[in-house]
């Protein structure tokens, strides 16, 4: 069988990128950056090469205006969260998840926060919202910053209200894997006036605008993940491809600016976001509601009045042996899987912590298995994977 379906993915047509690299590069970025900050709502928003480069911008632009050194961050997320806040020259405090909806656990970050806080980092991991998002800002102390890292959640809503908006700032990622793939690029929004003009001083000296050859470069990446996300071509590929996807946290963060033709790109895709949006919430509700009820797997809660736009559907499965049975049978019928994040970060970066701290995250790292639900997923693959989750479980 040479057809495989990717574990994240997104319609992209060889049209698009080609009406993205007709227009004037500069135009790209300024509507880009016009559209994204109108559909949070932020006051000022600044597109930069990566998601991880937009929040130490960000953090750079807060260490500035306050003498606070700590930003507290899940004990499980992407180690480029860690990387960013170290770069910032500041202090990452973990906090330990929920076994709820898989995000931070809110009530556990109160009890983390000091004198010296200056910062929470709460990820939509999965695109699923946090649980209490909404109104988290008020439990905070007035001098402690809160951030949304929205580079997995594009499209998600709490009641009418899109991820991203309920913070002083967010930070959002366009990298291969997510909602809209652009081969790379992010963006930090700003909904707080007075931080403005620290981030706005900070882009001008940072986000330098690439040059004609990367352009050229992009141009030929792009117009290769528009075959490789379809399946019949991911399959043939896959061995190949598995080199290009990043295993390991990057030595140092390279800080610039969007390219135009990633900016027009963002452009043509943003047309698509509702009904991109649309389709993941769709896959991923429709794998609750069948895979609910198997005792031996633990489902996130979604928490009431969102709408997640799933990025990947996690389940978590405690049993190691069924979990690589579920991972064994799926990759049979051409379906990729993927544990995320292998361990926790403090088993793999040395942050003062022991391996037996956090126990949620640990047991989380240990039982996760992520199903693919992005648009190009069709309902009889939706149907493919609960038949195999029920089957190991039988």
């Amino acid at each position: 069988m040479f057809s495989r379906i990717p574990i994240v993915a997104c319609p992209l047509r060889i049209k698009e990128i080609g009406s993205a690299r007709a227009r004037d590069p500069e135009k790209n970025r300024d509507d880009f950056s016009a559209v994204l900050a109108d559909y949070i709502s932020a006051s000022s928003l600044w597109l930069t090469n990566s998601g991880t480069s937009a929040l130490y911008l960000l953090l750079q632009a807060l260490a500035r205006q306050s003498g606070r050194r700590e930003v507290i961050i899940p004990a499980y997320t992407a180690e480029r969260v860690v990387a960013a806040t170290q770069r910032a020259g500041l202090k990452p405090v973990l906090c330990d998840i929920s076994l709820d909806d898989f995000n931070i656990d809110l009530q556990k970050i109160l009890s983390r926060v000091t004198a010296d806080t200056l910062a929470v980092v709460c990820v939509h991991m999965f695109g699923i919202p946090v649980k209490g998002i909404e109104t988290f800002t008020t439990a905070l102390p007035k001098e402690v910053f809160l951030i949304e890292d929205s580079c997995q959640a594009l499209g998600s809503k709490v009641e009418t209200r899109h991820v991203g908006s309920f913070s002083g700032a967010a930070i959002f990622s366009f990298n291969r894997g997510k909602n809209i793939p652009l081969y790379g690029g992010g963006a930090v929004a700003v909904h707080s006036s007075p931080l403005n003009a620290k981030v706005d001083e900070l882009a001008k000296k940072y986000l330098k605008r690439p040059g004609s050859l990367k352009e050229s470069v992009l141009a030929a990446k792009l117009l290769a993940l528009s075959l490789c996300v379809r399946p019949f071509v991911y399959g043939v590929f896959s061995p190949v491809l598995s080199w290009f996807k990043e295993q390991s946290p990057p030595e140092d963060i390279l800080v610039e600016g969007i390219t135009g033709l990633q900016a027009g790109l963002g452009i043509e895709l943003f047309r698509r976001i509702d009904e991109f949006s649309r389709r993941r919430n769709e896959n991923g509700m429709f794998l609750v509601k069948e895979l609910r009820g198997i005792e031996a797997i633990r489902l996130p809660q979604i928490p009431a009045h969102s709408f997640p736009a799933f990025n990947r559907f996690p389940v978590m499965v405690s049993d190691e042996k069924k979990k690589q049975e579920i991972e064994k049978k799926m990759g049979n019928i051409g379906i990729e899987t993927s544990p995320m994040y292998r361990i926790p970060l403090h088993h793999f970066l040395d942050l003062g912590y022991t391996r037996e701290e956090f126990p949620q995250a640990n047991f989380f790292a240990r039982s996760l298995v992520t199903l693919p639900v992005h648009p190009l997923v069709s309902c009889d693959t939706l149907a493919q994977m609960v038949q195999v989750v029920r089957s190991v479980f039988q």
